[in-house]
């Protein structure tokens, strides 16, 4: 193994692990999860964005798996309707909590490479502000459409307890994903568009993403 590739994987390493401390820390305080109402604005997209950016799919996925399991932590540390759902039933609340999370590098990861090789300047100059919307909103409408249709058999009883009706349910959902989902977007394109630069800067020009970071 030259000096280079040594260097190069330190640098991953150090980065991964860098952004795993600040997923924790964000999933395990109150800065990561911030309340309103039933649900929570989450910062933890950002973190798993910028990772997915720097160090690739792989890495991304691991980072989302880490948002999973705080969020699942989450959930017996003060988070009624998560709590709720899980004492209907364990097995489709895991599933709510962690695809939702594993598809947000995913989605990061296909928008940069497809934005990346686009011949329009303005289209990579907006990289990182496309990537972090669709990234952060991939969380916000897969968690929420996943509420939506596993628990659908309990609408009533998930309806009641975020303060609707059965009908009305979709449209509640529907509501938040525009008012959470665009604020997290915002946030996170902004985070993700200044640290991405810093590290681009930092690091060099990565030319394209190889087989070890996929």
């Amino acid at each position: 193994m030259t000096k280079t590739n040594t260097s190069d994987k330190t640098r991953r390493m150090v980065t991964l692990s860098v952004l795993i401390a600040i997923t924790l820390f964000l999933g395990l305080t109150p800065f990561g999860y911030i309340r309103i109402g039933p649900f929570s604005l989450t910062l933890l997209c950002i973190p798993v964005i910028i990772g997915v950016i720097v160090e690739g799919l792989y890495a991304g996925l691991i980072l989302g798996a880490i948002f999973g399991l705080t969020s699942l932590f989450q959930v017996f540390m003060g988070d009624p309707l998560g709590l709720f759902l899980f004492n209907i039933s364990p097995l489709r609340t895991i599933l709510m909590i962690f695809i939702p999370r594993l598809l947000v590098p995913v989605t990061a990861h296909f928008t940069h490479v497809l934005l990346q090789k686009s011949n329009k300047n303005v289209v990579k100059k907006s990289t990182y502000i496309i990537t972090s919307i669709i990234g952060s909103m991939t969380n916000t409408f897969f968690f929420l459409g996943f509420l939506y249709v596993l628990f659908q058999p309990e609408a009533a009883q998930v309806s009641e307890a975020l303060g609707t009706t059965a009908d009305g349910l979709l449209l509640t959902l529907g509501g938040i994903v525009l008012s959470n989902g665009i604020a997290e977007a915002i946030f996170a394109a902004v985070i993700v568009s200044a640290v991405g630069l810093a590290l681009y800067y930092t690091f060099g020009k990565k030319e394209s993403v190889n087989d070890s970071n996929i």
